[in-house]
């Protein structure tokens, strides 16, 4: 049940139509079947510097394995740096997304948590996660 939401209608690339919630701040998009186009949809709309945008702090695209890397390095290039908790389980995250990932979060100033296992990534780029987790131990990783 949405109580007193604020809402707003913005249109996205190929004039599809969305509307914006007012959701303290959290988006959680879990489960949902996304696929890359999905994705990219998003990344669309957060690209649009707006108070949607700017009020961000937690993110989650969990358990939506058909958003696959391209989608991913997408989001990742378009996600404030408000964002302070992400969550990207089971996203079918590979290597080229991984190391979108790792570039975002070496550049927020925001970051406390990013959850991220059952993924797909290499030893190698699990070392640099863990790398960058021993120099930032006050943000929490989740491989």
């Amino acid at each position: 049940m949405l109580l007193n939401l604020k809402t707003t209608k913005a249109t996205a690339s190929k004039g599809i139509t969305y509307e914006v919630i007012d959701f303290k701040g959290s988006l959680h998009l879990r489960n949902l079947g996304f696929t890359t186009q999905d994705a990219l949809d998003i990344a669309a709309i957060l690209k649009k510097e707006d108070s949607f945008t700017s009020t961000l702090n937690s993110f989650s695209l969990s358990y939506n394995n058909q958003i696959g890397d391209k989608g991913i390095i997408a989001i990742m290039n378009h996600l404030p740096m408000s964002v302070k908790e992400i969550g990207l389980v089971g996203c079918d995250i590979n290597d080229p997304a991984g190391k979108a990932i790792l570039e975002w979060m070496q550049t927020a100033t925001s970051l406390h948590m990013i959850c991220m296992e059952q993924n797909k990534l290499s030893n190698s780029l699990k070392k640099d996660f863990h790398t960058f987790k021993k120099e930032n131990p006050s943000i929490l990783v989740i491989l």
